[in-house]
C-alpha cells in the first residue's frame, strides 16, 4: 500500500538514535529502506542545493514514508519519525558519510551497542 507522509529530517539537537541495523534492508537503486518489522519503506532523497552548487550536509537529506505492506497497521507518528531517522543514519552508513566512532568504544551508555561520527 502506499503512504503519503510528510518529510523526515535528522533533528541536530537529538544527540543520538536507537538504530538496530539488522531490522533494515537496502534497495541502493531506488533509494529506499525498509524496515523489516514494521514491513514500512522510506525513500531517501536530498535538497535542490546540489542542483544548485551549495556544500550538501546530512541535514539537507530527508525521508519520506512511501509504502506499507498491505495489512499492517500504520505505526503511530512518532515511530514513523523515529523510523525514518534511523533510516537516513543507516543510508548514511551506507554512503559512508559515517562511520563507526572506534574512539567511544568503552565509553557508550548502557544498551548503546555503536556510536557513529560524521
Amino acid at each position: 500500500m502506499f503512504v503519503i507522509y510528510d518529510e523526515i529530517r535528522l533533528d541536530p539537537s537529538v544527540r543520538s538514535i536507537d538504530v538496530t541495523d539488522t531490522d533494515w534492508a537496502v534497495n541502493p537503486k531506488t533509494h529506499c529502506m525498509q524496515h523489516e518489522p514494521t514491513r514500512t519503506v522510506f525513500n531517501i532523497s536530498m535538497d535542490d542545493k546540489v542542483s544548485e552548487g551549495g556544500p550538501l550536509t546530512i541535514l539537507d537529506f530527508s525521508a519520506h514514508l512511501v509504502a506499507i505492506k498491505e495489512g499492517c497497521a500504520l505505526p503511530e507518528p512518532d515511530v514513523i519519525t523515529t523510523l525514518g531517522r534511523s533510516a537516513l543514519v543507516l543510508y548514511f552508513v551506507g554512503l559512508g558519510y559515517i562511520r563507526p566512532n572506534e574512539e567511544a568504544d568503552g565509553n557508550l551508555p548502557d544498551g548503546v551497542q555503536q556510536a557513529y561520527v560524521c
